[in-house]
């Protein structure tokens, strides 16, 4: 991610000055395309980078832990699984609202990357006996093309675990939020009114719980 932002600002200063530091006339079509297809190329990398640098955290995480266990604390009542936090909220709220409290936090709502995140989300649903808990997919901007509201990745690049026929919209109706339902063949994914009223699941990371006197 961080080559794509020095490429576009190389880009873009190119554009506007070349490599002498005077403004000359502005590229070519031809100049333009070709830098918007090396663009392209780079962001077609980033899901992996991406996931490299997860993995990456994750481990400095771990380290961390065992040097200096403050610095991975998780809030009070909330739980510590992987590299996140996760609280689960009590009262049954609107999905915006949901996410709008998990924002006082530093988070959003629970965003899954991997199975066995997504089973923990069950679990937690399951040992609580509530029948649904609202997590952070929308598609309220397209119906049909869900994406995780807080960090805009599209969901269907990613790990799944939808009920048959959920992930296709509503044409048009207002069933725009996700939620892991018990009905939905025991806690699978399906899309509600986000004006329902639900308990929900807040995620947010270790790292932005550092304590004020850590000094790296």
């Amino acid at each position: 991610m961080f080559r794509c932002i020095v490429w576009i600002l190389s880009l873009a200063t190119f554009a506007l000055y070349g490599t002498s530091g005077h403004v000359v006339v502005p590229m070519t079509n031809e100049q333009l395309t070709e830098e918007v297809h090396k663009l392209e190329d780079l962001l077609k990398d980033l899901p992996g980078e991406v996931d490299e640098l997860k993995t990456a955290v994750e481990s400095v995480v771990e380290r961390l832990d065992d040097v200096h266990p403050a610095v991975t604390r998780c809030p009070d009542g909330w739980i510590r699984f992987q590299s996140s936090c996760y609280g689960v909220g009590t009262e049954e709220v609107t999905w915006g609202a949901a996410q709008e409290i998990c924002g006082r936090f530093g988070g959003g709502l629970v965003e899954i990357d991997n199975s066995a995140e997504n089973e923990f989300v069950k679990e937690l649903a399951r040992s609580r006996g509530y029948d649904v808990l609202w997590m952070g997919a929308t598609d309220a901007f397209s119906d049909g093309h869900w994406v995780w509201a807080s960090s805009g990745r599209v969901v269907s690049e990613g790990f799944t675990d939808w009920y048959p026929g959920q992930q296709t919209g509503n044409d048009g109706g207002s069933q725009d939020c996700v939620a892991t339902w018990r009905t939905c063949s025991d806690y699978r994914w399906c899309d509600g009114n986000c004006n329902d009223t639900h308990r929900f699941v807040c995620e947010t990371r270790f790292l932005s719980f550092f304590p004020n006197d850590f000094i790296c």
